[in-house]
Formats: C-alpha cells, sequence, structure tokens
C-alpha cells in the first residue's frame, strides 16, 4: 500500500510540474516548491486526502441545501472550513489563517480552482471561499 501511495504521490507531483511548475516556480520560488515536493514524497497519504475532499462535497452540498440563516448551516459552513483546513495541511503543513486566506483570494481570482471546486460540487466555490474568510481568523 505505501509503495502504491507514493508511486500515485509521485505521479501528482509529477502533474503538478507539468501543469503548473514554471508558474509555481517564478511565484514562489525553486526552494519552496521542491520543499514541499519532498514534503508530499515523504507524509501525503493520498487515501486520507481523498476521504476529506469527499466529505467536504458532501458538506458543500449539505451548505448549499440550509438556509443562510439556520443554526444548521453556520455548523456545516464551519465543518466546510475545518475540513478544508484539514486537507491543506495535508498538501503544505505550515498552515496559517493568512495562508488560508491567501488560497480563498487565489480560488476567487484564478478561474482553475474556481472552476474545480465548482465542478465538484455546483456552486460550490462560492460557499467554500465563503466558509473560509468567515472562519480563518
Amino acid at each position: 500500500m505505501k509503495e502504491e501511495n507514493f508511486e500515485l504521490v509521485n505521479k501528482l507531483i509529477r502533474e503538478n510540474e507539468d501543469l503548473y511548475g514554471q508558474e509555481i516556480r517564478a511565484t514562489y520560488g525553486d526552494e519552496l516548491v521542491d520543499r514541499v515536493n519532498n514534503y508530499l514524497k515523504e507524509s501525503l497519504d493520498l487515501t486520507h486526502a481523498r476521504e476529506i475532499e469527499e466529505k467536504l462535497v458532501r458538506q458543500l452540498e449539505n451548505l448549499i441545501l440550509a438556509s443562510e440563516s439556520d443554526q444548521q448551516a453556520q455548523r456545516i459552513e464551519e465543518e466546510v472550513f475545518k475540513l478544508h483546513k484539514e486537507w491543506l495541511t495535508l498538501f503544505y503543513p505550515a498552515y496559517d489563517s493568512k495562508y488560508h486566506l491567501a488560497m480563498a483570494d487565489m480560488y476567487e481570482k484564478d478561474e482553475r480552482f474556481l472552476k474545480y471546486y465548482n465542478d465538484l460540487v455546483e456552486g460550490g466555490s462560492k460557499y467554500l471561499i465563503s466558509a473560509i474568510r468567515a472562519h480563518a481568523k
């Protein structure tokens, strides 16, 4: 199982480098990108990451269906935030709220991220961004 995970993580890193490597290296520098890639190779459990993402999708669906003034909606929004935070820390362990808020800004401004979350849950990007901004403090 570990060997399979290692191969999948390496494939994920290669795909990310092929698609975004030049952009992220220009933005964040080779040292940080290499450090994150090494962390992923050593620590990322893709099965766990997928489980968290599945829970996140279900909670986003629940949040969209809930009434905005409903206390349950507020609880679901907080759960969406917590799941996204947990998912992020699997990929980048140096979590802080400023980082999470910057991710929300990037999600809002970059069509690729809007599309990713909207493809998971129709309209999901708006709700995820709102949850992050409401709870990342």
